[in-house]
Parts: C-alpha cells; structure tokens; sequence
C-alpha cells in the first residue's frame, strides 16, 4: 500500500512538473526581448505560484508572459490601474491588455509573485520616485528605419528642449527615468507621447497627445538639419524651432531688428546681437521670424 501511494505521488509530482509554464517579466528594466533570464519567474512549492526575485531598480511598464507573444491566455497585463506594493493586483489576461504600471514609481530588489490560480500578481520591495525625464526617439537621427535613437531632452522653464542635427523620418516622445535611461509609464500609465495627425511643421506649436486612451501616430518630419526641439508638458505642445532666423541674425553682426514675444508684444525695436543673447529662454519674433531661445 505504502508503495501504492509513493508511487502516486512521484506521478502527481511529475505531472505537475510537466504542466508547469515558464513565466517571465518583460519591458520595464528589463527590456523586451523575450526569455529574458532576469525576468524569469521560478516554481515555487505550491502548483500554480511563481515567483521572480530581481536584484535591482525594478520599474513598471512591463506585462508577464510565457516567452512568447502568441499565447493570449499567458500574457498578463494592466487591469487600469497601478500595482501597489504589498498588496494583490488582479492582473488583465490577453494581448489587448496594456503594459503594467508601478504606483510610486519603480520598486528596489523586489520579490514578484504571480498566482495563476487566483490571478494576481504581488510586488514587495523598498519604493523609489521616479526622476522623469523625456526624449525625441526616432529614426530622425539615424535615417534608418530599423534603427530608432534617444536624445535627452533637459528642462528649462517649463519646458523640455533639446537641440540636434536630424534627417527626414518618423519619431515620438519617450517618457522616461532620468536616472536609468529606461523608458517608464508616466502616472497616467503612458510612456510615449506622439502626435494626433502625424504632421511636422517647423516654428510652428504642435499638439501632443498621450498614446494611452487617444488614437495618434509618429511625426513624420521631412526637416533636415539642426533643429531646436521644446515640449511643454503642461500645454502638451511641441515647437520645432529652425536655425535659419538665428542664421540670418548671425550674418550680419552689425545688423539692427526688433524683437517681439510670441504674444506680438515689444521687446526692443532696435535689437543687435547681443540683444538676442541676452534674451530669457522662450520663444520670440526677431527680425520677422520665430526663434526659440534655449540655454
């Protein structure tokens, strides 16, 4: 009898084995390539409950599945709202679900639990803030579609501004945390900014929309050369500035011309040079053209 039994528990032991799905973590730190081996969730004693133990900054934008992306019933998501840390979150089921968000940010040396069988996800650790950040992505600096690149964008009054040599191609804006690079979901569980029609025109303000809950699509920029790029977030605007205003005013250094804010009022109606330098960051009108001022 006692053999009877062992050996019905060998075979139960077998085939829970044998069932057993290899489950992984994937976006967030750890990227989205598939089977990750940092994202790698372990058996643990009980059928059913997995558990991943990652050693480092852990941050949120990732989604669970089982290496692949072509089974729906192991692909968990967002339910709509962030995963606290500490307490059960019942993950979404399906590849329509969107991408997990941390509330507080990024978790360190979490241990994540996922149970299968009650369908929830547990995150433990030690909270970080995030230090948001944000960035032009695109292939406008590589000219290569396959191969899409980051410039930082820094804050100065309000807005995000970064200045760089492009070429004709698509891009978007990144979230992302300053300290690590990553590209993260911000606290409405967006990580990508882009535009509702697509179109690109220089010195002109764009409208941005969040890619989470809004239909949009890439900029498609035909601009080439350097362009001074400044994303409100508060407005959720973009303003591409061109060089040629600065490039007229540098011609001629001895050259006069009024200067006006955005708004059509006076700055200095016989402005130089030095003027301009002088100027707070901004937008204005100088000599008849839009120049944004960075510095």
């Amino acid at each position: 009898m006692k053999k009877s039994l062992l050996a019905m528990a060998a075979f139960a032991a077998c085939a829970m084995s044998a069932n057993a799905i290899d489950y992984y973590a994937i976006g967030g730190s750890i990227g989205w390539n598939l089977q990750d081996p940092s994202g790698h969730f372990e058996e643990t004693g009980t059928p059913g409950v997995y558990e991943l133990k990652y050693n480092g900054t852990f941050l949120g934008d990732f989604k669970i599945n089982d290496g692949t992306w072509s089974n729906d019933a192991a692909n968990f998501g967002s339910n709509g709202s962030a995963l606290v840390v500490g307490e059960p979150y019942y993950y979404g089921v399906g590849g329509s679900t969107g991408n997990i968000a941390i509330d507080g940010g990024s978790v360190l040396n979490p241990t994540l639990t996922l149970n299968t069988n009650d369908g929830t996800l547990t995150i433990v650790g030690e909270t970080q803030e995030i230090d948001y950040s944000y960035g032009i992505h695109g292939w406008i600096f590589t000219g290569d579609p396959e191969t899409w690149e980051t410039n930082e964008m820094v804050e100065s009054d309000g807005n995000w501004v970064v200045t760089a040599d492009i070429v004709p191609g698509e891009f978007g804006i990144k979230v992302m945390d300053h300290n690590s690079g990553q590209q993260v979901a911000d606290p409405e569980g967006s990580n990508w900014y882009w535009s509702p029609t697509g179109e690109t025109t220089a010195d002109a303000s764009l409208a941005v929309v969040k890619q989470s809950g809004s239909n949009g699509v890439n900029w498609t920029s035909s601009l080439e050369g350097s362009y001074t790029f400044s994303f409100n977030l508060d407005a959720m605007t973009l303003i591409i500035a061109s060089p040629s205003a600065w490039n007229d005013i540098t011609a001629d250094e001895n050259a006069t011309f009024a200067i006006y804010t955005i708004d059509g009022n006076l700055v200095k109606a016989a402005a130089n040079m030095s003027d301009v330098e002088n100027l707070e960051n901004g937008m204005y009108i100088v000599n008849g053209q839009k120049l944004m001022i960075c510095k």
